[in-house]
């Protein structure tokens, strides 16, 4: 199973930065593991939201460009669906159980993601309700697909 995190930006801060390199070594001992950082446009202090939406529409261009034809395609967005970690574990394997053998999962940009893009997604996922920094995402969701991974295979997980 390959799983793909597609982020935009570049983690900045020394501290998420050690804790992804944790947590892409440990998710490289159950799947093909990487993360693709793509680059984020540069938002001005103050926008419209036609402005907006063309930020999140250029983005939208580079994320489609990688995503591959038999991808399975989650979304992080805060009005997608909940799951538990259990549940989190069991989208994944059902993924494997039906031959899916690629995810990618799409991590947006201080604006989000655009709307068309969220559209076309096999499944939109939040973390909840709270808005975290994208970056910091990136390292809830590192260690929650570990976390999934280990429910997998029926290890146990104690952080």
């Amino acid at each position: 199973m390959r799983i793909e995190f597609i982020v935009t930006g570049k983690i900045k801060e020394k501290y998420l930065k050690e804790g992804i390199a944790d947590y892409e070594g440990r998710l490289s001992h159950y799947f093909d593991f990487k993360i693709t950082e793509l680059t984020e446009q540069k938002v001005p202090e103050k926008y419209t939201e036609g402005e907006k939406a063309q930020l999140l529409a250029a983005e939208a261009v580079s994320i489609r460009k990688i995503i591959r034809p038999k991808s399975f395609v989650v979304i992080m967005a805060i009005e997608g669906k909940e799951l538990s970690s259990v549940y989190y574990a069991k989208l994944i394997d059902t993924q494997m159980t039906n031959g899916i053998s690629d995810i990618q999962i799409i991590i947006g940009s201080t604006l989000g993601v655009c709307e068309s893009l969220k559209r076309e997604a096999d499944f939109l996922f939040s973390l909840g309700k709270a808005t975290y920094p994208h970056q910091l995402m990136r390292l809830i969701l590192l260690e929650q697909t570990y976390r999934a991974a280990k429910i997998i295979k029926n290890e146990k997980y104690h952080n």
